[in-house]
């Protein structure tokens, strides 16, 4: 229950929105369903629902090194929320940590600021006004099993985690895909899970997997139930803590 997010900026480092774009739905090959709104800065964000998986994407304007970027965002001027998002191997392309949550935030909101900072390469800014049409978004949403909405996103991101626990090197041996290590196949899979204020991870929910179909999805959320935060005090009755995000890089050896 995936989907992908793509936002482009063109040639600008700075793509500013002045007029609000509506979502409109888009034809591809192979998709299930797909949305895209531009703005006559070069800016686009792209949604689709490809074979069930999910992701948020922004291609950049300038290639980036590594395998994660800092990316900060916002909506309707709030503070901005900061992740650690993906980068594709040729650097032209992020990934959203949490597409789905992402997506329902941009329905709802009426407009937003995003900025990718790298370690090289210019940072990049996109200031863009939203529209409430989004309907051909929510369409694509729900191809994917996607939630329109979702309690969890009122939650906190936890965006420096302590771990008071993680899974052992015998544990994390018995969860590796029999299929992929026998291949000698390397992945890589996140997660998004509600942390309670002792620290006990519930309600997690894979985001994606690479390569897919081979397992790492499932044993990431298998280990996610050997991950422990350092607990805290309670704030309140609720026993939600905030929603933190797990990725685990599964390689052979």
């Amino acid at each position: 229950m995936r989907m992908m997010i793509l936002a482009a900026v063109g040639l600008s480092a700075v793509a500013t929105g002045a007029v609000t774009q509506e979502w409109t739905p888009h034809q591809g090959e192979g998709l299930s369903a797909a949305a895209q709104a531009r703005w006559p800065s070069g800016a686009i964000l792209f949604a689709r629902c490809d074979a069930g998986q999910l992701a948020l994407l922004a291609p950049l304007a300038a290639p980036i090194e590594g395998d994660l970027v800092r990316v900060e965002y916002g909506f309707d001027g709030a503070d901005p929320v900061g992740e650690s998002w993906s980068v594709s191997g040729d650097g032209r392309t992020v990934f959203a940590r949490n597409p789905g949550r992402f997506a329902r935030a941009l329905m709802g909101a009426s407009s937003l600021s995003l900025h990718v900072a790298g370690d090289s390469g210019p940072s990049q800014r996109f200031n863009l006004d939203l529209s409430d049409q989004a309907e051909p978004l929510a369409r694509t949403l729900t191809a994917c099993g996607e939630r329109l909405q979702d309690p969890s996103d009122a939650l906190p991101l936890i965006t420096n985690p302590q771990w008071a626990q993680r899974p052992n090197a015998a544990i994390i041996r018995n969860l590796y895909p029999l299929e992929a290590a026998a291949a000698g196949q390397s992945g890589v899979a996140h997660a998004a899970c509600v942390a309670r204020w002792d620290g006990v991870l519930e309600d997690c929910r894979l985001l994606s997997e690479t390569p897919r179909a081979l397992g790492f999805g499932e044993a990431t959320l298998g280990a996610a139930r050997h991950h422990r935060l350092e607990p805290v005090a309670p704030q309140g009755s609720d026993p939600r803590r905030g929603l933190v995000h797990l990725s685990i890089r599964w390689q052979v050896g």
